[in-house]
């Protein structure tokens, strides 16, 4: 049973069947499909979160997370605050 045959016949023919046993290279070639399938579709996720928009600005969030950045604050832990939300803010208008 070759790559296309055990996924063919995992996907389509033995899909909702739960007797009976599968070959072992249906099991391992389907197991190797999902992690590729996995490895594709996490590759393709990034490639569009760091694609889209108007970029990601590291520059503006490494200013941003500097411990230094709130110093002359005279709320450092609001000012703390403000700043992590604008780094989250900044990833999810700018990268989608």
């Amino acid at each position: 049973m070759n790559f296309v045959e055990s996924v063919n016949s995992a996907l389509l023919e033995n899909y909702a069947k739960f007797k009976g046993r599968a070959p072992r290279a249906e099991y391992w070639y389907f197991l190797l499909f999902t992690i590729l399938l996995a490895l594709f579709s996490i590759v393709f996720f990034f490639m569009f979160l760091f694609s889209a928009g108007g970029g990601f600005d590291a520059e503006y969030v490494n200013k941003l997370s500097d411990p230094r950045f709130c110093e002359n604050d005279p709320s450092p832990v609001q000012c703390a605050e403000n700043a992590s939300i604008l780094v989250i803010t900044h990833f999810f208008e700018e990268t989608n």
